[in-house]
Parts: C-alpha cells; structure tokens; sequence
C-alpha cells in the first residue's frame, strides 16, 4: 500500500469536508426516512412484510446516508476512489442486518427504546465494515467503530426524545416539530462522524513500497 499523495500533511479543507460530511449525512438521512416512510406506507402497508417495515427504514437510510458520504470521500479524496466504493454497501448491510434480525425475530414493535440494543449493534457493525476500508489509509481506524456506534445510536435516540418527550403524539406540537424531528436525528449522527472522519484523515497510514490494488 502507497498512501503517498493520497493524503498531504493535513487535511486539505478541513472545515470545508467537515461542513459537506455534516450536511450531506444529514440529507441522506432525511432523504433515507421519506423514501422508507413512502415505501412502508404505500407498498409495504398490510402486506406481510410490513412487520420488517423498520429493517427497510434503517436499510435505505444506511443507503442514503452512505451514498452521501461516498461523495463527499470520493470528492475530495479521490485517489483510491476504488476503495470507496464499498462505503455503501457497508452502511446497508451494518445498519440493515442487525434490525432485520430483530424484526424478524420480536416482531416489529412500535419505535421505542427496545431497538436500541438493535441500533447500536447496526451502528457498531457499519464501523466494522467502514473500518476495514479506511484501515488502508489512516492509522488508527478502529476508531471509527466507536464513533459510528456512537453517531448511528445517538441519532435514533434523539428521535425518540423528540416524539415521545418533547411533542408526544398525544398532545398538540408546533409547526416546526416536524421539520425538526427530520432533521435533527441525522445532524446528531452527521456531527459525531464528521468530528471522527477529519481526526482521522489527518492521521495517514504508514506509506509502504506495495500498492493496494
């Protein structure tokens, strides 16, 4: 492997990257959640895969999300762009898997704390599967695991705060509560990843004589 040219002593841009990391990960999951709300509500509605409605939610928001985030890498790093590729089938297969099998196996509950466990082991598995690409070009990689465990369960965790706490759906909700709760899951997951993809973008790996193919 041959990092050299790949990464410059710092991060070119750096405020820049993060800014696009922020708000292209907060678009994918506002575009992941009406796609999912769309297909669930249109097609999926009364059919027996409804009961796996919240695997499709997460599946296409770890889509959304991840095919933001391939732009912004492949964008502004380039080089090994090959290596990229495989930064959205991680993020479908990471968060998807875990709540299917949960889905599969409970039912499909009303969204509360009980997939939380779920989540979490999604958020650690996408980390997984991104580390194993960014491993080639930072050190200390496997700090993206804890950060998107992080960043994929503080997310749903602030959605859930947001309907059941601040405007339960029982009681009345001002106009701008929807508009929040859309946006503002995926600003949290977009913030503790951003943080997490600069402080390591900064920290290349070791340039060896062997070229990654």
């Amino acid at each position: 492997m041959n990092t050299a040219g790949f990464f410059p002593s710092r991060v070119p841009h750096g405020a820049r990257v993060w800014l696009w990391w922020v708000g292209m990960s907060t678009l994918g999951w506002f575009l992941g959640y009406w796609a999912s709300f769309i297909l669930i509500e249109v097609l999926l509605m009364g059919s027996p895969l409804a009961v796996v409605g919240m695997a499709v939610f997460y599946m296409l928001t770890g889509a959304a999300v991840g095919l933001m985030q391939w732009w912004v890498l492949s964008v502004h790093y380039p080089s090994p762009v090959h290596r990229w590729r495989w930064w959205v089938p991680a993020g479908i297969v990471g968060i998807g898997l875990p709540v299917a099998l949960y889905a599969l196996i409970w039912g499909d509950p009303l969204y509360d704390l009980r997939w939380l466990p779920a989540i979490a082991l999604g958020g650690a598995l996408v980390g997984v599967l991104q580390q194993r690409i960014l491993r080639h070009w930072v050190a200390r990689s496997w700090w993206w695991v804890p950060a998107s465990t992080v960043g994929w369960t503080l997310g749903p965790l602030v959605y859930l705060a947001l309907f059941t706490v601040v405007w339960p759906p029982w009681g009345p909700s001002p106009a701008y509560a929807l508009p929040l709760t859309l946006v503002l899951p995926g600003l949290t997951l977009a913030l503790v990843t951003a943080s997490a993809i600069i402080w390591l973008l900064r920290r290349p790996a070791r340039p060896t004589s062997s070229p990654v193919t």
